[in-house]
C-alpha cells in the first residue's frame, strides 16, 4: 500500500495524520507572494475552519462527472455512500453547496484545485477525518473520480455533512485576498507549472 502513496496523494494522507491544528497544504509549485496565513483571517475559514478554491470549469464526462456503473459518478457517490460505516445519518441529504456545483450539474469534470488547501482537524472532527482516509486508500481503487487528491478534502466534509468554505474566486492560478473594501485586491499566490505550462482555455 505505501508504494501507492505518490505524488498528489501524500498531502490527504499527511492531512490524515499529522497532529497539526491549522492545516496548510501547499503544491510545490506554488510561488507565494503573501503571507498565506491570512487565510486564515477569512470569514469563511473562522466559521467553518475551511479554506478551499475552485478549478477550471472542464465539460467532459470522466472523474466526478464519469460513467460510475450507467450512472455519473458524484450522483452515484451520494445515493449509495455507506454513511452508516461513519456514524452519518442515513438518506440522501446533499448540501444546497453540493447540488450548485459545476460538478453535480454535469458541467465539470471537477470543482476544486488543491494546490492550498486550509483545514482546522479539530474542527473538522473523526468522522471527516475517517472519511478522507476511505476515499485515498479504498475508494480512489475502485473509481478514479479526481485528478489526482482534487476532490478528496471537499468529498470528505460533503460526504460527513460537515460545513466548508470555497473562496468565491475562480482558478486558484492566482488569488485576489481582499482587505477592507477601500482596499485593492492583492495576489496571494500563484501556480508556478501554470507560469511555464499554461493551458488553452
Amino acid at each position: 500500500m505505501a508504494s501507492k502513496f505518490r505524488s498528489w496523494w501524500i498531502k490527504p494522507l499527511a492531512m490524515y495524520y499529522t497532529d497539526v491544528r491549522h492545516v496548510m497544504l501547499l503544491d510545490v509549485d506554488d510561488v507565494i507572494l503573501k503571507d498565506p496565513a491570512i487565510v486564515r483571517s477569512l470569514d469563511g475559514y473562522v466559521k467553518t475552519g475551511t479554506t478551499f478554491f475552485y478549478d477550471r470549469v472542464i465539460t467532459q464526462r470522466r472523474f466526478l462527472t464519469g460513467n460510475d456503473s450507467g450512472e455519473m459518478y458524484v450522483h452515484k457517490l451520494l445515493r449509495e455512500f455507506d454513511y452508516a460505516r461513519f456514524n452519518v445519518s442515513k438518506g440522501l441529504a446533499p448540501s444546497q453547496q453540493m447540488l450548485n456545483t459545476f460538478a453535480h450539474r454535469g458541467k465539470s469534470i471537477h470543482e476544486m484545485d488543491s494546490s492550498m488547501v486550509l483545514i482546522d482537524k479539530k474542527r473538522a472532527g473523526k468522522t471527516v477525518m475517517d472519511i478522507l482516509f476511505w476515499f485515498i486508500t479504498e475508494e480512489r481503487f475502485r473509481f478514479t473520480y479526481s485528478w489526482g487528491d482534487k476532490e478528496t478534502f471537499r468529498l470528505a466534509f460533503e460526504m460527513a455533512r460537515a460545513p466548508y468554505f470555497f473562496r468565491p474566486w475562480g482558478v486558484s492560478v492566482y488569488m485576489p485576498v481582499q482587505g477592507s473594501d477601500d482596499e485593492e485586491a492583492e495576489i496571494l499566490y500563484m501556480n508556478g507549472k501554470a507560469l511555464i505550462d499554461p493551458q488553452k482555455v
